[in-house]
């Protein structure tokens, strides 16, 4: 397990083994430009493996148009997609998850394994609705 702490922002990492298949974890991580640049660059050197990675959290990145890639260049929403973007990973998320904005994601770079993607209903006294999903690790696809 990896984790890195600091003031600003709180990443853990695990891998989940079923086969050849893993899947990386990150949770919340705030706002702030520098720190954010870190976090990017922290899930660039985690995510330089040779197995298949899912990231998902709440990156509280309202502005990024995923069905568009669009993003405003702010040092936070475009490093994001940028990020996504060239690292080879699909955003399975495309319905709001707070209000109208779609904050928490679930980014991966196989997403034929995963399946019944879908938000769900607020929860507790949660101001978000929560993301649901299946990872299907006995097809074939989870295979190649």
């Amino acid at each position: 397990m990896l984790q890195v702490s600091d003031d600003l922002s709180e990443i853990v990492g695990v891998d989940i083994a079923y086969g050849d298949a893993k899947c990386y974890r990150p949770p919340q991580h705030n706002r702030f430009k520098l720190p954010f640049v870190d976090l990017v660059v922290c899930l660039k050197r985690v995510c330089s493996v040779s197995w298949h990675v899912t990231i998902a959290g709440d990156f509280n990145c309202p502005g990024i148009k995923w069905q568009l890639l669009e993003a405003p260049v702010d040092s936070i929403h475009d490093v994001l997609l940028d990020f996504a973007c060239y690292g080879g990973f699909d955003q399975l998320v495309m319905q709001s998850t707070r209000e109208s904005n779609i904050l928490a994601l679930v980014l991966t770079n196989r997403p034929s394994l995963f399946t019944n993607v879908s938000v769900e209903p607020l929860f507790g006294s949660s101001n978000h609705n929560f993301v649901s999903f299946d990872i299907d690790f006995t097809s074939d696809r989870a295979q190649t």
